[in-house]
């Protein structure tokens, strides 16, 4: 966990994923959000400098949640961010009811543990299709379209670790 996050939706997330992509999800541990990655002036976190943090903590692939509002030079906020096997999912602007909070998180945690996997944002009705805004997360559905999933096979993607 990066940022405090309750064990009940880090647990569904963990499941989640096990069951997304066959693979072991298992708990690296947790940190604080880094002093250096908040932005006063924006009352936001710098996603890519929580991303430097995870790098330097844990050993890759790894995946954080956060309830931290996040965000990426250029942008209002970002749902998430990977790159370099490192990952993070804010919650922040996916709240709702519990059940929409649980399936808008887990959607989010699949799109960033397949950019941790090599895979790009997708055109097809894929859970890697970029979502600009709560209402484009929802349409999206949690699961790989045939094309990223048949990129995965062929990359043989290693397991992720939740954070």
């Amino acid at each position: 966990m990066v940022g405090g996050f309750d064990a009940a939706t880090l647990r569904d997330v963990i499941l989640f994923l096990q069951r997304a992509l066959g693979v072991r999800v298992e708990v690296a541990g947790s940190m604080g959000l880094p002093w250096r990655a908040y932005v006063e002036s924006r009352g936001q976190y710098s996603a890519p400098v929580i991303l430097e943090e995870m790098l330097r903590l844990f050993p890759r692939p790894v995946l954080g949640l956060t309830m931290a509002d996040i965000y990426v030079e250029g942008t209002n906020f970002v749902f998430g961010l990977a790159g370099n096997g490192v990952g993070i999912v804010s919650g922040r602007r996916l709240l709702g009811k519990r059940p929409l909070f649980m399936e808008r998180m887990r959607k989010e945690a699949l799109h960033e543990v397949g950019h941790m996997l090599g895979l790009r944002h997708c055109s097809n009705l894929c859970v890697m299709r970029y979502s600009n805004s709560v209402r484009e997360v929802d349409m999206k559905p949690a699961a790989f379209c045939s094309a990223c999933a048949e990129a995965l096979d062929m990359r043989g993607g290693a397991p992720p670790t939740m954070l």
